[in-house]
């Protein structure tokens, strides 16, 4: 017995409505970077309790980590979390560090990993120079000398323990530009 046309209908607009609403619940629930900045500025650290703020830095984190690498690159660089960057204490700071840090670092090793070694080198000259521009000018002043050594140590350990033999040789001279600005700022 062939199934009827009515029933043919009736599964697929079933199926497409789920795949439909599947799709629309993953699409809004999708982390960019104006929801992060927009959660942030509504979930504020500014009188709550020490649970609470806890409780508000992870999610943030968790946020953060969900980004795709040019969500986060414009969070960054259109400093959308400063205030709540501000807003932390040294021991929310250095807790929300540890919990963004490893992704971060590994999805820029990933990345750096796969590009053409051309670009891999043009980009690391250009840091080299960023370096050199800033003549050794140190990090954000809120960040302690303990937060400054945790994001360098977990920077180089992503680097020697997942950049491949030609990305390390390439990122060379990065690695002695930032070896000597960090010794300026000893």
């Amino acid at each position: 017995m062939r199934p009827t046309y009515p029933i043919v209908l009736s599964v697929l607009t079933s199926l497409s409505l789920t795949v439909g609403g599947v799709t629309f619940w993953v699409e809004a629930n999708k982390p960019t970077a104006k929801k992060i900045a927009a959660f942030s500025l509504t979930h504020s650290l500014e009188n709550s309790t020490p649970e609470k703020r806890k409780e508000i830095v992870e999610a943030i984190a968790a946020k953060v980590n969900g980004l795709e690498e040019n969500e986060r690159y414009e969070l960054r660089e259109r400093k959308q979390l400063e205030p709540f960057w501000l807003a932390m204490t040294t021991e929310e700071r250095s807790h929300y560090l540890e919990l963004i840090l490893p992704t971060d670092f590994k999805r820029m090793i990933e990345n750096f990993n796969t590009m053409h070694p051309i670009k891999r080198r043009e980009m690391v000259e250009k840091a080299v120079q960023d370096l050199r521009a800033r003549g050794g000018e140190k990090m954000p002043a809120e960040l302690t000398p303990a937060q400054q050594r945790k994001i360098v140590n977990e920077g180089l350990r992503a680097y020697f323990s997942e950049a491949t033999i030609e990305a390390k040789m390439d990122a060379l001279p990065f690695i002695e530009e930032l070896e000597k600005s960090i010794q300026w700022n000893r």
